[in-house]
């Protein structure tokens, strides 16, 4: 509170009876409660005292408030998190600085994204404002399509992809691109920020016999197919190491090994159903894939 003296000059303040050092403008700022006086001097070195004393009161401010959420403050549009002051009465709520109309009740339902704070004023208007809470409301992906490049298939995603096939989640398949190993109709979806896009359109991708070709003429013999137990996979003259992967119709890979010139491989434990076997030659790098019927 600014006090101030009727006289431009000579002039000392006191609190409370007592001197306070330093104070002789005519003008004198108080911050503390207290009974104000001031005694002015004259070339004389005659005094005299104020008419009467200013008493000031120094109101202490409310406690400063807190917001707290029970859900994130991250979510995608269409979403909300309420933010709930600390104090039971007396709030009113902003949203970027802005005051948000209406917004006087301890709790608030944010539904935008800002910096939301919330102040508190008790009886003698005295008033504190909390730090403030950062609300982001992320957007939901677009639909993503897929196209086909070479044995590939590709989303128009750079990111948050997950490929399905059929109804059926690809674990680990999170690229922007997936290469099939049986055919059927595959999705594609994009997750990004927690948000989840529409899936795809489905696209009918139709494995060949051949994944990858080179100037190699290896020969891959299998038989028996369909199979009932075991079946032998003849890699002809290659004096080559030879990889083998099995995949279910799910794309999800079930058995692996590897050998040069031929091996037995043994189906015994499988499930009757339609499998794919890609075979490798490490050095030659030449894949095929075949179909396999377990009966």
């Amino acid at each position: 509170m600014i006090l101030t003296s009727s006289a431009s000059s000579g002039n000392q303040w006191f609190r409370d009876g007592a001197i306070i050092t330093g104070a002789t403008n005519a003008i004198y700022t108080a911050t503390q409660s207290g009974s104000y006086a001031a005694v002015t001097t004259n070339s004389n070195g005659c005094a005299s005292v104020s008419s009467s004393a200013i008493t000031v009161t120094v109101n202490a401010l409310p406690n400063t408030p807190t917001i707290s959420t029970t859900t994130p403050t991250s979510f995608c549009i269409g979403g909300s998190v309420i933010l709930t002051s600390s104090a039971s009465s007396g709030n009113q709520w902003f949203r970027d600085g802005a005051i948000i109309t209406g917004a006087t009740n301890a709790i608030y339902t944010a539904t935008q994204s800002g910096a939301y704070s919330v102040k508190i004023a008790n009886a003698n208007g005295c008033e504190s404002s909390s730090t403030n809470t950062i609300v982001t409301v992320n957007p939901i992906p677009t639909k993503a399509t897929i196209t086909q490049t070479g044995a590939d298939l590709i989303s128009s995603s750079n990111n948050g992809n997950q490929w399905f096939k059929d109804a059926d989640l690809i674990t680990g398949a999170t690229n922007p691109s997936y290469r099939p190993l049986v055919s059927g109709y595959y999705r594609v979806q994009v997750r990004l920020n927690g948000c989840s896009g529409p899936i795809s359109d489905p696209y009918f991708y139709l494995v060949t016999s051949v994944v990858n070709t080179n100037t190699s003429s290896d020969i891959y013999k299998l038989f028996p197919n369909p199979v009932k137990d075991k079946f032998l996979i003849d890699a002809g003259t290659s004096t080559h190491k030879i990889s083998y992967q099995i995949f279910d119709a799910n794309g999800r890979r079930i058995m692996s090994n590897s050998f040069t010139k031929s091996v037995v491989v043994d189906l015994t434990k499988l499930n009757s159903g339609t499998y794919t076997i890609l075979i490798t030659n490490t050095k030659t790098l030449k894949q095929e894939s075949k179909q396999i019927i377990k009966q």
